[in-house]
């Protein structure tokens, strides 16, 4: 289903303040809400993109435009959100991978979050993308950007199962998939060449675990809540 940004859901939304941040895995800017921005809950995810979108005309403008992911400010006014493609995020705490065995079933590295991402769409054409994230008291849209996440994604996507694996500390954004051996693959959607990582290639996670498990035991501690910088 293909929501469009003038049409479906009637939200009145005063704006605050917003920032700007960027994800290091590309250096690219997204688009979040700050603490003082209160948008209205929903029962569902899809709701909440619905809502989201609303508000994007609003957000982009001819400063922001470029940054997320579109040509001009105008198509954001025709952009529609994809609620047939999204992708459920889970993450990997590297440090987990020190003391596990990766002989054994990788799966338990992986950790569900609570964010749901749905593509942006103009003319049928990933532009963009907005995050919804589950709270308390229902779901809300939390970011709206991220251009070459959300298009590497797709790029990569192979069935309707397909999901976004990042490790935080290394900056690592990878498609997940499972073969037809039912084993876990990571494809990632950049080249990161000091682990020899190419582009839409695609692996193993216990390939994948492996490398960056050798990382973590070479590399000295690094400050709470910064990443390291490769990715």
């Amino acid at each position: 289903m293909l929501i469009n940004s003038t049409r479906g859901l009637s939200v009145c939304i005063v704006l605050a303040v917003f920032s700007i941040t960027f994800r290091t895995n590309a250096g690219e800017p997204t688009l979040r809400k700050m603490p003082s921005q209160q948008m209205p809950s929903s029962a569902t995810a899809v709701e909440a993109a619905g809502t989201g979108l609303q508000v994007l005309p609003q957000l982009v403008t001819p400063e922001t435009a470029k940054y997320l992911g579109f040509d001009t400010a105008s198509e954001a006014t025709v952009a529609k959100v994809d609620t047939e493609s999204p992708w459920k995020e889970f993450v990997v705490d590297a440090g987990e991978l020190k003391s596990t065995f990766l002989m054994n079933s990788v799966e338990p590295l992986l950790t569900e979050t609570s964010n749901i991402i749905f593509p942006i769409t103009v003319n049928e054409q990933v532009k963009s993308s907005l995050t919804v994230t589950k709270t308390h008291n229902g779901w809300k849209t939390t970011a709206w950007g991220s251009p070459n996440l959300i298009r590497g994604l797709t790029r990569n996507k192979t069935s309707a199962t397909s999901f976004l694996v990042s490790i935080p500390q290394f900056n690592l954004y990878f498609v997940g998939n499972h073969n037809a051996d039912g084993k876990l693959t990571l494809t990632s959607i950049k080249a990161v060449p000091q682990f020899k990582f190419e582009k839409d290639k695609t692996l193993l996670a216990t390939e994948v675990f492996a490398i960056l498990r050798i990382a973590m035991e070479s590399m000295k501690p690094v400050e709470p809540g910064k990443a390291r910088k490769p990715g």
